[in-house]
């Protein structure tokens, strides 16, 4: 347990945080005027609702809000409907045969999965594939990085467990 918030706290610190908020909107090729209005209404109206501590305030803000939030939800499924029935349009004309690609090409690299490790190399540089090999290899990594000064009977049963897996 120790060591996870030891690894968490060297990790933030040398890297950094962030807020958690992403701030450009990655998608945004089929936003209209009239989404933007209403996405700009609900905030407004989520500001609102967070400016009042009285309950009976807060509760006529909330069914404001909540409308708002309706609004913006079906202007934005309207836009999207309209934009990809634009793109599928333009797809099934001569114009559009490379924008065929394009659209498979950008599907693929979403469906990465980033967060997965396939393979690590080893001090040797040998590429490890097996889970157990990664998996042995981490605990060695950081038992040394952790215990450089003080290697103890604990870092030796560690190798005995990576060996008989």
């Amino acid at each position: 347990m120790h060591n996870t918030s030891l690894i968490r706290g060297v990790a933030k610190d040398v890297l950094g945080s962030t807020s958690g908020k992403i701030h450009d909107q990655k998608e945004a090729w089929w936003w209209n005027a009239n989404v933007q209005e209403r996405v700009k209404d609900k905030q407004a109206r989520f500001k609102e609702l967070m400016c009042y501590n009285e309950q009976e305030e807060f509760d006529i803000k909330k069914i404001i809000y909540k409308e708002a939030k309706r609004l913006a939800k079906k202007a934005v499924g309207e836009a999207k409907d309209k934009a990809y029935e634009e793109m599928y349009l333009g797809l099934s004309t001569n114009e559009g045969a490379n924008g065929i690609y394009k659209l498979a090409k950008a599907r693929e690299r979403r469906q990465r999965d980033l967060g997965f490790v396939r393979f690590i190399k080893d001090e040797d540089a040998h590429v490890l594939v097996k889970d157990e090999d990664i998996k042995c290899r981490w605990y060695h990594y950081f038992g040394k990085l952790f215990n450089e000064s003080c290697l103890s009977g604990a870092a030796m049963e560690g190798e005995i467990i990576c060996q008989a897996q």
